[in-house]
């Protein structure tokens, strides 16, 4: 009975959490032209046909990172949404293509796309599953290597 109880009590709250978070997510999305942006390129090596990272800063403080990895077979974009300094969501776009880049019969349009979105919430994963947890520690470390405005 108290299990119900609790199930109850906290499902409006982690419901009310995921709608701040949307609207923090869509109010980034919609200030994207008057935030100053800082773009950096992937250190050699870290992919086959590189990469890039563009941060997003409302005055001093960071909202969104996009960072772009490509490959010869696919690439990766991830989205990490900050608020008050910490992640709250990150949204990854992977494209896997139907040949590598260099290949006669590559078509962009043959691509296999998949999706993943993660919700947190005080460094913590409240919606999308466990395998969100490493996208927590990769935005922190991203954040900290790139260049302030």
């Amino acid at each position: 009975m108290k299990a119900l109880f609790l199930l109850l009590f906290l499902f409006p709250m982690q419901q009310s959490r995921i709608a701040d978070i949307r609207y923090q997510v869509y109010y980034i999305n919609t200030h994207l032209k008057v935030f100053k942006q800082k773009q950096v390129s992937h250190p050699e090596g870290q992919s086959t046909e590189g990469g890039m990272s563009v941060a997003y800063y409302a005055k001093d403080t960071l909202r969104l990172i996009t960072d772009n990895t490509y490959w010869e077979n696919g690439k990766e974009i991830t989205q990490y949404y900050f608020h008050e300094g910490e992640l709250i969501f990150a949204y990854i776009i992977r494209l896997a293509y139907n040949r590598p880049i260099y290949d006669k019969d590559f078509d962009y349009n043959k691509s296999k796309k998949t999706e993943q979105r993660y919700y947190f919430y005080h460094k913590k994963i409240i919606k999308g599953g466990d395998k969100g947890a490493p996208y927590l520690l990769a935005a922190h470390d991203l954040a900290s290597s790139l260049p302030r405005p």
